[in-house]
């Protein structure tokens, strides 16, 4: 592997560019360029600023992206590549020309001189450092999810499932939708998207059935199975001997059925089932998960929270939707202390959504945080006005009801209740619990609330 160090001196920007070349090739001819052989990677200085070409065979081209991007000190340089390779599309800036690094360039300059790279969230620095950068999946089909992320692969290599990171930076303002690309189906009970569609007797539901085709004789009317219209390679009507020669004229083909060879049933209509390749389940269509695949660009608050580490919004007061966790962290302590100064009476519902399995860690995230999703949206419509409902952790919900008077708290106690029921997925239920204020000894919500989830006693 031979490197090539281009430095050049960029006539608008008082800073040198380092232009790498690496690859088994003859590197591209640049105008005004001072070249240095370097003879490792790594050698490569990590307080400049650089572009890379990449010029391999598409394996060894991919194996190099991945390092570089997983790299400490490279996620501030440009990438291109001379030809496509299976990951290229997403993990570079795209095929050189030197006409679209001039016009990349002058962007990532002023981004990168004016705001130094301090590597505590390469993968936002990455992001942010090009605007034209998105965040984009690739199909594998040997895994079980089809689609992954190759860039989150190599920034934050221990996220096994990428849709609730996702959801957080949304959540968060730092990272937004981009394009749908697709909208795959998952297994209810594994996540695999690895699933056949059969068709199945709506009475004994065996999978044994085969599709008939009937036909109709003008002349008689007699409607039957087509194999019985078939004599001597020719239609003709079993009842009255026509000869059927022109559909449309003679006859037509009115119905298709099926036919089970189990239960020897016959029916317009099969029941569409679905097995799972994965765990071998089997179920219908409607119990499936539908996982929708985008593309993701960077937030509004990308580059606040880049240059001061932290996300600080300004908290709303329209309590319409569904709030962020350190808004009804940092409200609910202050509305315990109105409570205790002027005598009133709340509460804070909590549905904790746990799995009836002894270990939940069997459970995949991307399952609980869509029934977690839904289940919050659900609550946030039937509460009034007044109250404030939260997604507060992966597998909780929290409910401040304000003030409720006279049976009040039954009506919600039969509109959760309603809720829960209405939850498809068998390996979670809902446990509700109500927890009145005022109360001395909330100071900090994370510490109250842990202290009466863990109580074996709940008010």
């Amino acid at each position: 592997m031979i490197l090539f160090l281009i430095v050049s001196l960029l006539g608008s920007v008082n800073i040198s560019v380092e232009l790498v070349y690496i690859g088994q090739h003859s590197q591209p001819s640049v105008k005004g360029v001072v070249v240095k052989q370097i003879s490792h990677i790594d050698e490569l200085p990590k307080d400049f600023l650089g572009c890379c070409i990449i010029d391999f065979a598409p394996v060894e081209q991919d194996v190099l992206l991945m390092a570089i991007h997983r790299h400490p000190n490279y996620c501030g340089w440009l990438l291109f590549v001379i030809q496509s390779s299976f990951l290229s599309e997403v993990l570079t800036d795209g095929i050189w020309a030197l006409s679209t690094w001039q016009s990349m360039q002058e962007a990532f300059l002023k981004r990168k001189t004016g705001f130094p790279l301090t590597g505590k969230n390469r993968f936002m620095e990455w992001l942010w450092l090009a605007p034209h950068r998105r965040v984009s999946p690739i199909k594998r089909l040997n895994n079980q999810s089809i689609y992954t992320y190759p860039v989150l692969e190599c920034y934050h290599q221990h996220i096994d499932d990428p849709q609730p990171f996702f959801h957080e930076l949304e959540k968060k303002a730092l990272l937004d939708k981009d394009k749908l690309l697709d909208k795959i189906r998952l297994c209810s009970t594994c996540q695999s998207s690895l699933l056949n569609y059969i068709e199945t007797c709506p009475h004994c539901h065996s999978i044994d059935v085969i599709e008939r085709v009937s036909l109709h004789c003008f002349t008689c009317g007699y409607v039957e199975n087509e194999s019985l219209f078939t004599r001597k390679g020719k239609l003709e009507c079993p009842k009255c001997f026509t000869q059927m020669r022109h559909i449309g004229v003679d006859y037509d083909r009115p119905l298709e059925t099926f036919f089970c060879n189990a239960c020897d049933s016959t029916f317009i209509e099969a029941n569409t089932m679905v097995r799972c390749f994965n765990c071998d389940s089997l179920s219908s269509i409607s119990s499936l998960l539908v996982n929708k695949i985008f593309t993701y660009k960077l937030g509004y608050l990308s580059e606040y929270y880049l240059r001061n580490e932290s996300v600080i919004l300004a908290p709303s007061l329209d309590f319409d939707e569904i709030i962020a966790p350190h808004y009804f962290s940092s409200i609910l302590p202050w509305l315990n202390k109105i409570a205790i100064q002027h005598k009133q009476e709340h509460y804070v519902m909590a549905l904790q959504l746990n799995s009836v399995k002894e270990n939940p860690i069997e459970e995949s995230n991307g399952t609980l945080m869509i029934l977690v999703e839904e289940l919050s949206k659900n609550v946030c419509r039937m509460i009034k006005d007044t109250d404030i409902c939260c997604h507060y952790r992966t597998d909780l919900i929290l409910v401040f009801i304000n003030m409720p008077i006279k049976d009040d708290m039954q009506l919600i106690e039969n509109k959760v209740k309603t809720l829960s029921e209405k939850i498809k997925e068998d390996s979670f239920f809902i446990e509700v619990y109500y927890f009145s204020l005022p109360d001395p000894s909330l100071i900090n919500t994370d510490i109250w609330l842990d202290c009466k989830l863990s109580s074996e006693h709940y008010e």
